[in-house]
């Protein structure tokens, strides 16, 4: 994710955010950062549409009660514009500022972890709150769930991010045959794994996938992205996961279906694979007018202000789901339209604008105290001492299993806190924090 959204901006990042970008920092990097965490907030708050039934506060799944709307998904799935900025400004910062691996990889958890901290630190005491106030088990199961749905992202990413110094020495040696190996494995892997119904073989095949994915923005960044392979990864792209679609291979959905036995993002399929690397063609294709359109200064200052805080932006985006939901649904302030119908799409347009009042102020309410939490374990980049790479290890991993189990359980499994897990995710962040001030203080 971008540095900028927790790491309070020292003298030298202040002065290149004021002047132009070098050729190496593309601002189509911000712009697809920005436009992409704009629209899965869009998306998550389309496709979750609350109803309060018989007492209780139920989600529809729309993709599946309004079949057509699988085509929406074909626009809303931008996660691989998400990956591949990351791989570019992953490539970007280390070759600028070339480290240790250990260093690394403890910089790049801190940025991902802190302001996941912070919403985990805020959301768990709410809903054990919610429990003490007899709130029902049933329903603070699903919003922990609900909470937590999206944390899929935070393992997958702190992994191809921290792994960054070895894939980005493996590309500048192979090229496009890095990204190329890594997700023809990994859509192999996952293709064998729904066959033999093995499901954590598919979570290897899909990491190579986000891999592959991450390896193309260092591609971006090495400039061996010329229009011919543009223009042939939207052809091939294109073609090949309209075939795999054509011939029920795989479903069009590039969001999961709770019906369909075969997903093509749960892991990662070949069919998204090739929609990815045709997504990824089309919109590098385009970059040059965009770079026309962000050299507007006032563009510009609102596409980076909203780059800045992509990752507290994705955390949040779902509260206002839930406390939008449960205030006018379950109050009956909302008026009860038929799924589907004329008035509930446009019902959807006013919860989409209330929803985007509500997120304002949940980030005007949040961005303080994140910037608090963050300026007391971030004091410095400590790029002149070193860190242990086995305590940097512990950190990662104490912190890391917790996010998969949450990825899974939610917050709340059946209503219950997970207090194993909420305790080893702090002891990580402990870790990892206890190791920032120590480097500021040794340096």
């Amino acid at each position: 994710m971008d540095d900028r959204s927790v790491a309070a901006p020292s003298p030298e990042s202040r002065r290149d955010s004021a002047a132009d970008p070098s050729p190496e920092l593309d601002r189509c990097v911000d712009f697809l950062r920005a436009v992409s965490i704009l629209v899965v907030c869009v998306g998550h708050w389309l496709v979750i549409a609350p109803e309060y039934t018989d007492g209780e506060l139920v989600v529809p799944e729309i993709l599946l009660l309004i079949p057509w709307t699988q085509w929406l998904t074909l626009g809303m799935q931008v996660m691989p514009l998400f990956f591949l900025a990351g791989g570019f400004t992953a490539a970007h910062s280390w070759t600028r500022r070339k480290r240790e691996s250990a260093e690394w990889a403890h910089s790049r958890a801190l940025r991902l972890l802190l302001p996941t901290a912070v919403y985990v630190g805020i959301a768990v005491p709410i809903l054990a709150l919610a429990g003490a106030l007899g709130l029902n088990a049933d329903i603070r199961g699903d919003v922990g769930w609900l909470l937590a749905s999206h944390f899929w992202f935070l393992p997958v990413y702190l992994v191809v991010s921290t792994l960054t110094p070895w894939l980005f020495v493996a590309h500048t040696r192979w090229g496009l045959w890095l990204p190329i190996a890594l997700g023809g494995a990994g859509a192999a892997i996952d293709y064998a794994a729904v066959r033999l119904d093995v499901y954590a073989l598919g979570l290897i095949g899909g990491l190579m996938v986000w891999g592959a994915i991450f390896a193309l923005g260092f591609s971006w960044y090495q400039r061996r992205l010329s229009v011919a392979h543009l223009a042939g990864m939207a052809i091939l792209g294109a073609t090949a996961y309209t075939a795999l679609v054509w011939f029920d291979v795989f479903p069009l959905c590039m969001l999961m279906v709770s019906t369909q036995e075969v997903s093509n993002t749960n892991p990662p399929s070949a069919a998204f694979l090739f929609f990815a690397v045709a997504q990824i063609g089309v919109v590098l294709l385009i970059a040059p007018a965009l770079r026309g359109l962000l050299a507007r200064p006032a563009v510009w200052a609102r596409v980076r202000a909203v780059s800045a805080s992509s990752m507290t932006v994705y955390l949040w985006n779902f509260v206002p789901v839930v406390a939008v939901g449960t205030l006018l649904f379950s109050t009956g302030i909302a008026p009860d339209f038929t799924v589907g119908s004329g008035s509930w799409w446009w019902q959807r347009f006013v919860w989409l604008a209330v929803l985007a009042v509500v997120m304002m102020v949940v980030l005007a309410a949040v961005r303080p105290v994140q910037n608090r939490f963050v300026g007391a374990v971030y004091r410095g980049d400590g790029s002149d001492t070193r860190v242990r790479p086995g305590l940097v290890l512990l950190g990662w991993m104490t912190a890391f299993f917790p996010l998969c189990f949450w990825t899974f359980s939610g917050l709340g499994y059946s209503g219950v806190l997970t207090v194993p897990a909420l305790l080893m995710f702090a002891s990580g962040m402990v870790i990892l924090g206890r190791l920032s001030i120590q480097r500021d203080a040794a340096g």
